[in-house]
């Protein structure tokens, strides 16, 4: 039978797989969008060939501001320490904020080798971070 600290370890886990799942998928999207020319060039089947540059966007919007409703909702709901609040701000929060707010106040102002950097950087703080944060939260 589970027991709540089993419920608690559960949830933990299923967090940090849905961010790391939501950024890689965003990373993805990127490298496909960054191969666009020759994607159409040689009729591959990807998302920006397939529904086009702009829902592809509208699609990155969504997942951008998905991942960072998912780690506002880690931060609130499991309650982590001050420090490590911050770690997640400033290496993961943050930039997916500066990420999104720059797709919709200069669109295609941020190239896609960059954003894709950036979601590897936030992926590997997340990586480190987030665990880190989930087995010293406060009860």
């Amino acid at each position: 039978e589970l027991v709540s600290a089993d419920y608690e370890l559960i949830n933990k886990f299923f967090a940090c797989s849905l961010i790391a799942g939501t950024c890689m998928l965003m990373r993805e999207i990127v490298k496909s969008q960054e191969d666009f020319k020759g994607d159409m060039l040689y009729h591959a089947r990807t998302l920006p060939v397939i529904l086009g540059m702009s829902k592809v966007n509208q699609l990155m919007g969504v997942l951008n501001f998905l991942a960072i409703a998912i780690l506002v909702a880690i931060i609130y709901y499991f309650s982590i320490s001050a420090l490590l609040t911050l770690l997640v701000l400033f290496t993961m929060v943050f930039p997916l904020i500066a990420m999104q707010l720059v797709s919709i106040f200069k669109p295609n102002a941020l190239p896609y080798s960059l954003q894709s950097k950036i979601l590897k950087i936030i992926m590997a703080s997340g990586m480190i971070i987030l665990p880190w944060a989930l087995s010293n939260f406060r009860s």
